[in-house]
């Protein structure tokens, strides 16, 4: 398996550690794809709630204004380092 970030490594080991009833239907396989499914729409919750608050803030006037922009900044890049998508090893 190719795991691309923290997010897919964190669900293969949720899946490994936390799958139930292993003799039944489900395997660790069927719980990671609803990790990762989760994880991306939190991901898409998250972006868009960016995207919100910087049009709020707008140009930044200040210290503060520009604290916050960055800091939703660096989630923003954070989240994409945790799915494997910076680009970087």
């Amino acid at each position: 398996m190719d795991i691309k970030g923290q997010i897919e490594k964190d669900a293969h080991d949720f899946a490994e550690e936390f799958t139930p009833r292993v003799n039944r239907s489900q395997k660790a396989i069927d719980y990671q794809i609803a990790f990762v499914a989760g994880a991306r729409q939190l991901r898409i919750y998250a972006d868009e709630f960016i995207d919100r608050v910087d049009k709020l803030i707008g140009e930044p006037k200040g210290e503060f204004e520009q604290g916050q922009r960055d800091g939703l900044f660096w989630f923003r890049d954070y989240l994409t380092d945790l799915f494997g998508e910076s680009g970087e090893e």
